[in-house]
Parts: structure tokens; C-alpha cells; sequence
């Protein structure tokens, strides 16, 4: 996982990663840290698919939830629902000033 903060006049925010499913969901742990310095949550999620691959596998579609603080953890999460399959995820928010 690794995260840039882009001073602007957004003052943007991002973090990245990796993730697979291999039931029916998985759940994206981000740093307990984030709520303090972002807010405004967008999540991007691309799947990965290996060369040469059948073309009936490119159109698998992936969803993400909310992130939200988890009560047991304090730490902000999400959940990717979709096929048996890996994707990148990325978080966009804005740096909270």
C-alpha cells in the first residue's frame, strides 16, 4: 500500500493497493491514521487480468462500499465485491486542512 498527497487547489489525497477476492467479497483495511488527514472518499477499482486471457474475463465488474470506521479497530475499511479475481484499488479524497 502506498499513498501521495498532492498539494493543490484541491489540496488531493491518494492511496493504492492490490487486492484479491477469492470467495465472494474482500475486505480493504486503510490506516487508521486517514480519517484525520482525508475525507471525501472516492474508490477506483480495475481489474487484473493476465495476457491472452478468453475475452469473456475482461468483462468482470467489481463494487466497493463506503469506507467506514470500523468500531472494533478504529481502522477505516472497505469491502470489493465481484468474481474470484485480483484488482487494484485506489482511494482518492481530499487533505483535510
Amino acid at each position: 500500500m502506498s499513498f501521495c498527497i498532492l498539494e493543490d487547489n484541491e489540496s488531493g489525497f491518494y492511496i493504492r493497493g492490490k487486492g484479491e477476492i477469492s470467495a465472494r467479497f474482500t475486505t480493504i483495511v486503510l490506516p487508521s491514521y486517514l480519517p484525520s488527514i482525508a475525507n471525501d472518499f472516492t474508490i477506483n477499482i480495475t481489474p487484473i487480468i493476465k495476457r491472452n486471457q478468453p475475452p469473456k474475463t475482461y468483462s468482470k465488474i467489481y463494487v466497493a462500499t463506503e469506507p467506514e470506521l470500523n468500531k472494533y479497530t478504529d481502522n477505516l475499511e472497505f469491502d470489493v465485491f465481484g468474481e474470484v479475481g485480483k484488482f487494484h484499488w485506489v482511494v482518492f479524497a481530499k487533505r483535510v486542512k
